[in-house]
């Protein structure tokens, strides 16, 4: 009888360790790779004017700054802190405008200036940013308005 016992007990044993390294496998393959999906980008000449760019993103490096330089004519500046772009399209930085960048905040409607330079911010599926030729003369900046334009120039954009 003892060994009837030990032999149920490695038994139930190799099927509850099989059971788990199946459902763990399983989970590894079913795991997405990263998301792939639009990212909206804006550009505010800080005169009225605006162009609405779009992208498809994917793997996870895509920054802000790669994102811009894909869509628009850049010039930029590298600093211990990151790059800061200084022209876009033409328009370059001045001593009383500078571009400045924000992200989309669908929790509040709302555009949320930039903390970190470009090349540090990341990048999703779904989400938006605008550059805009902003007066620096007065701080904080007036933030741009109304939400993210929902027409743009796509262009696909593949990180390494």
């Amino acid at each position: 009888m003892p060994n009837r016992r030990i032999s149920m007990l490695a038994l139930l044993v190799a099927l509850a360790s099989s059971a788990l390294a199946y459902g763990w496998m399983a989970g590894q393959r079913a795991a997405p790779s990263p998301a792939e999906g639009p990212v909206r980008l804006v550009v505010d000449y800080g005169n009225g004017t605006r162009s609405p760019y779009e992208a498809s993103v994917g793997g996870g490096n895509v920054t802000l700054f790669l994102l811009t330089a894909r869509l628009c004519r850049i010039e930029y500046r590298m600093t211990p802190m990151g790059a800061f772009i200084t022209s876009i399209n033409g328009p370059p930085s001045n001593s009383t405008h500078a571009w400045l960048w924000y992200r989309w905040d669908r929790g509040r409607g709302a555009w949320s200036l930039g903390e970190v330079a470009s090349d540090k911010c990341p990048c999703g599926p779904g989400e938006a940013f605008a550059w805009q030729f902003a007066r620096i003369g007065e701080w904080p900046p007036k933030p741009l308005e109304g939400p993210p334009p929902q027409r743009a120039v796509s262009s696909p954009i593949q990180s390494k």
